[in-house]
């Protein structure tokens, strides 16, 4: 009993997938951060330890993180957090007993932007002196022509950006409908959507799962450890092909002891399909991942 409810726990905090990366053209509404200051809070990556060095260079001023569940608890259940997804890795920025984020010093411009819409896309300028980005609490300054931008979300009729070319650059800018095509286009994919979403999928899932069992090999070496027994820890096995993508509980003799832990995978799961022409089959110890 105390295992599924530690492994619930970590299914929904640590297995929490990170989707807005997987579906560009897919609008979703979502809340962001943004901090100047990012690298002043204290972050725990997704295993809730310490980030490391390498994690911690994502976390540039400005940065957009997608919050993901704004008052969350670590796996020890006192410690206050907001998780967060940064390019596509799920972290944990510490808060203090108030609720409020836990920072060394200033953080200086730092606001929560609700209910903004996912683009996720990139578009192109294509003449000078026409668009315009205007970095918080920065001047605005002209996109010059050929410059590529990232478009991350849009929130109340301006759009958040990441300069793809030339000195990184956050910044908001107006995608004005009237002048796409002549002042800027969207770059369109060169491969096939549904080869290129397929295999997103596979990606995705695959992810998914060795997170997952990533977190029973450490619950079980815990309790392991508290039980004085040596029991091995089950493993998700994924198998993809043709139409299909299978995962299979393998390593217990009674999955249906994993079936709310699995019910919680399905629905991250069902996130990770949305919109892709996939569905979701499950019964215990088993997902199917198939197309409609």
């Amino acid at each position: 009993m105390i295992l599924q409810v530690w492994l619930l726990r970590r299914t929904v905090s640590v297995v929490a997938p990170l989707l807005f990366l997987v579906w560009p053209r897919q609008l979703h509404a979502a809340d962001f951060l943004v901090i100047e200051n990012v690298d002043r809070l204290q972050i725990y990556n997704k295993y809730q330890q310490e980030a490391t060095r390498q994690e911690l260079q994502m976390f540039v001023p400005f940065i957009p993180m997608r919050i993901l569940n704004a008052n969350d608890v670590m796996g020890d259940g006192f410690v206050r957090c907001m998780q967060v997804e940064v390019e596509g890795q799920v972290f944990y920025l510490l808060k203090d007993k108030d609720g409020r984020l836990i920072h060394s010093g200033p953080l200086g411009f730092e606001k929560a932007f609700s209910n903004a819409i996912i683009i996720l896309d990139t578009a192109q300028i294509l003449t000078d002196n026409s668009v315009q980005v205007k970095p918080s609490g920065s001047p605005a300054s002209h996109l010059s022509m050929g410059t590529t931008v990232l478009r991350v979300f849009r929130h109340q009729g301006s759009t958040y950006c990441r300069t793809l070319s030339g000195p990184r650059v956050f910044g908001w800018v107006n995608f004005s409908a009237k002048r796409e095509a002549r002042s800027w286009r969207v770059l369109k994919r060169l491969s096939s959507v549904n080869a290129t979403t397929s295999s997103l999928v596979v990606q995705r899932v695959r992810t998914r799962m060795s997170d997952m069992n990533h977190v029973l090999v450490h619950l079980f070496g815990f309790f392991n450890v508290q039980t004085n027994k040596q029991k091995q820890p089950p493993q998700w096995n994924v198998e993809a092909s043709g139409k299909t993508i299978l995962c299979t509980l393998r390593g217990t003799d009674n999955p249906g002891h994993f079936e709310q832990s699995t019910f919680y995978l399905v629905n991250e799961i069902e996130n990770i399909v949305l919109g892709s022409g996939f569905e979701v089959a499950h019964s215990p110890g088993r997902i199917e991942i198939r197309h409609k």
